[in-house]
């Protein structure tokens, strides 16, 4: 295979491949459809919604010493709560990428809660995870079995319900970019007999980074330069990496580098939804 065709292949590879190789190590959440006692169900929380993307560029040699040094390009994805000890967990892992990679995912999103109750050392994979939509509520009962239910909920947010005395973890996921597995966005504390509203925002984290992290694990300081885009009025953006310059854009993109002391106040936002 020449170096052209090389590289044209590794544009069309599927990111979503990639993410579904990850998962093998650490499992992705088991999307399963909403029992029949869970309520009336609103059609556009198992749809797949709006369809965002992020274009990168690099250089032949950035993506040269980057593929040599084994990086992943790892994402995250930011949101919004009032509910104290959130921390951001790592959506996808991506190794595939050229000198022009395109992102894309689409925001459906689903929620789960864990009996793995110390939330800041959960790897959170394996556990079930069930379609939801905005303003409606995951109430929690024993053994962190979750019900979907249309009241009650914040609107413009979702809702997780802990209906007993034990403490649980709970957390928003997102099928991982072009139709890899669902993974965890973030984990709360879901305490006994409290609720916690959690609004996801459409700002995406990026950053290359080698060594062994994968997704679904929490993640508490940036894992190499990081770069927040926003795409709250635009859905796509189109970025640059160098590997001595770090991340840059031009235009109407909406982005900032994030500092290493605000990783995880830029990706859980403390604020009421």
């Amino acid at each position: 295979m020449t170096e052209q065709s090389r590289r044209s292949f590794l544009r069309q590879v599927s990111v979503g491949s990639v993410v579904a190789g990850a998962g093998a190590l650490a499992p992705g959440l088991l999307a399963r459809p909403t029992p029949a006692h869970a309520g009336t169900r609103r059609g556009r929380a198992a749809a797949p919604g709006t369809a965002y993307g992020i274009d990168i560029s690099m250089s032949a040699q950035t993506t040269g010493v980057l593929t040599a040094g084994l990086y992943q390009l790892r994402m995250f994805k930011a949101v919004q709560s009032a509910a104290p000890g959130g921390v951001p967990t790592l959506w996808a892992s991506i190794g595939n990428y050229s000198e022009e990679t395109r992102l894309s995912w689409t925001e459906q999103y689903f929620a789960f809660a864990s009996t793995q109750y110390d939330y800041r050392r959960a790897r959170l994979g394996g556990v079930a995870a069930m379609p939801i939509a905005s303003g409606q509520a995951l109430d929690v009962g024993p053994g962190a079995v979750g019900t979907v239910v249309d009241s009650g909920g914040s609107p413009g947010a979702i809702t997780f319900r802990n209906t007993t005395a034990d403490p649980f973890t709970c957390g928003l996921a997102q099928p991982s970019p072009d139709g890899g597995p669902t993974m965890p966005l973030c984990a709360f504390p879901l305490r006994g007999s409290s609720p916690v509203a959690v609004k996801p925002l459409r700002k995406v984290a990026l950053a290359f980074a080698a060594g062994p992290l994968w997704p679904g694990s929490v993640v508490r300081s940036p894992v190499g330069r990081t770069v927040l885009v926003d795409l709250t009025r635009a859905k796509s953006a189109e970025l640059s990496y160098d590997i001595n310059a770090g991340w840059s854009w031009k235009g109407a993109v909406v982005a900032e580098t994030v500092a290493t002391t605000a990783f995880t106040s830029r990706l859980v936002v403390a604020g009421q939804v």
